[in-house]
């Protein structure tokens, strides 16, 4: 039993190993864009999109 163990981690291993070389290499030419905005205490009806005449969205 303890033998199968071995032999399931150490292809794992393996398997995990090669993967992990043949990655192709990530550009950082164009960084996405992202914006995070928290609000408090918004409703559901306080955006444009959902029926708000007060703050067009």
């Amino acid at each position: 039993m303890k033998l199968n163990r071995l032999i399931a981690l150490l292809l794992t291993a393996a398997t995990f190993s090669v993967y992990a070389d043949n990655q192709p290499e990530k550009s950082k030419k164009n960084p996405p864009n992202l914006i995070v905005v928290m609000v408090d205490d918004m409703g559901w009806a306080d955006t444009g999109f959902n029926g708000c005449k007060d703050i067009p969205t």
